[in-house]
């Protein structure tokens, strides 16, 4: 089932038979309702979309990076996974949200979506305000809609030494 927004707030509801991921484009909808499958890191989940599984990257964030082929996991890697693991359980039920402003697809075909949760939390921002992630975007790419709230937060836990500010030199890019 996908939801597009309309103007005013109104939801419309439809229901696409689709045969592959490729066929549901970003362009289709700003939300779609998914269950998550599993989290990759702390900025990337799987999650079910009518019936396929996608690989979807958090946007407008940026998380340590985890050891990977002999590379040392960087500083808070490892609290970032456990902690959005903890949020988003196998099981929950979560809107992927698109930015307009944003890619929709990664170099490496993961979904660039805003992820939250049923509930209307947004992911990205807890993880910010806990100091587990940075706010980030790619250097040439226009600023996503929610990159100045999610920076503002960011200057704040690094302030404040909040989460992995506190034990770590940086905390994502």
């Amino acid at each position: 089932m996908i939801f597009m927004v309309l103007g005013g707030g109104a939801v419309l509801l439809v229901w696409l038979g689709l045969s592959s991921p490729s066929d549901l484009t970003p362009a289709m909808t700003e939300q779609i309702e998914a269950t998550v499958v599993a989290i990759v890191d702390g900025d990337t989940i799987t999650v079910v979309v009518a019936g396929d599984e996608i690989r979807v990257r958090l946007l407008g964030i940026d998380a340590p990076e985890t050891g990977n082929g002999g590379t040392p996991a960087q500083c808070g890697a490892d609290t970032a996974t456990e902690r959005l693991a903890s949020l988003l359980p196998t099981g929950t039920v979560v809107w992927l949200r698109t930015d307009p402003r944003a890619d929709q697809v990664d170099a490496y075909s993961r979904w660039l979506r805003y992820v939250d949760w049923a509930g209307g939390l947004d992911m990205g921002q807890v993880l910010i305000e806990e100091g587990l992630v940075g706010a980030w975007y790619p250097a040439g790419e226009p600023e996503p809609h929610r990159y100045e709230q999610y920076q503002s937060a960011a200057l704040h836990a690094q302030l404040h030494r909040v989460g992995s500010w506190a034990a770590c030199g940086q905390v994502g890019r």
